[in-house]
């Protein structure tokens, strides 16, 4: 049998219904934003890292396609030097041709510094 006089002294007994309608209402409040603040962040975290590994992509390939055109030069370079040999159209033994075709190389690949020739 429920004892009356535990019943009168039970703390929340005696809240106005206004106190339990604010309390209750302000908890489901508070859980809706926390919740949607915490969506929100997460959803933030992911786009910054979704744009950061973009960026990081885009700059990735650009640095590979600025090395891959800058380093293939010396190797075209020396090819079309050896394909010029081993054809005869210029040869050691004639320096003022070979230096007519290292002038025209350094011309059309600015990239080279400077051609060196030996036997």
């Amino acid at each position: 049998m429920p004892d009356p006089e535990r019943d009168r002294t039970h703390p929340l007994r005696g809240w106005p219904l206004r106190a339990w309608l604010v309390v209750v209402n302000g908890t489901i409040l508070l859980v809706t934003v926390a919740a949607s603040v915490w969506i929100a962040w997460d959803n933030g975290d992911r786009a910054v890292d979704d744009l950061a590994g973009q960026i990081q992509r885009r700059a990735g390939a650009q640095v590979e396609s600025h090395l891959q055109a800058y380093l293939s030069a010396p190797h075209t370079v020396t090819q079309l030097m050896t394909d010029a040999i081993e054809l005869g159209e210029v040869s050691p033994e004639n320096p003022a041709a070979m230096y007519a075709f290292l002038h025209r190389l350094i011309r059309v690949f600015p990239a080279v510094s400077y051609l060196n020739v030996a036997t």
